[in-house]
């Protein structure tokens, strides 16, 4: 039975099961709208609406999404509150990640 038992964990963790990750640590991360300039987290429809907007020769976009790669969505900040250093911004929302906390899914 230990064999067994032995295998079917080995088998397991080949198979991705499990976590390496220690404490709150998720290595897929979240993404939230956010004002560039404040790096505080927004509703989403800015970024939306900034995305439909004709992009200007030489401008920064005033609003984005923001991908922070460590943390659970659900831990992202809260509309108003800063975003943590150290993350990726973009035009349009990174495809497979949970948005945190700024409402909706990203287009």
């Amino acid at each position: 039975m230990r064999k067994i038992t032995t295998l079917l964990g080995a088998a397991a963790l080949a198979a991705g099961c499990g976590t390496s990750r220690s404490g709150d640590e998720d290595t897929k991360g979240w993404q939230t709208c956010v004002e560039r300039g404040r790096a505080i987290a927004v509703e989403q429809r800015f970024c939306d609406e900034e995305l439909a907007r004709p992009a200007t020769a030489g401008a920064k976009p005033r609003y984005g999404w923001y991908y922070f790669s460590r943390g659970y969505y659900w831990n992202g900040p809260a509309i108003g509150a800063e975003v943590p250093q150290g993350g990726t911004y973009s035009a349009r929302p990174f495809a497979s990640v949970p948005v945190a906390r700024t409402g909706g899914q990203p287009k």
